[in-house]
């Protein structure tokens, strides 16, 4: 986990992912322990970073 969004009582956990790697043991450790409304893995094996960086980050609680 890279970093964690909290909004209205909502969290939603961020994994950014520079390489092809899809072992992301932070964000389970976070999922199983504070379970997030939502998860988001940014790079190549998910949203890419630059539609990433174009999101507004409210819709991100919806």
């Amino acid at each position: 986990m890279d970093f964690v969004l909290e909004h209205k009582g909502k969290v939603i956990d961020h994994e950014i992912k520079s390489g092809h790697s899809q072992q992301a043991s932070g964000m389970s450790a976070f999922e199983k322990q504070y379970k997030p409304n939502k998860v988001l893995l940014v790079g190549n094996s998910g949203i890419p970073w630059q539609e990433f960086l174009e999101l507004e980050p409210l819709d991100l609680f919806l």
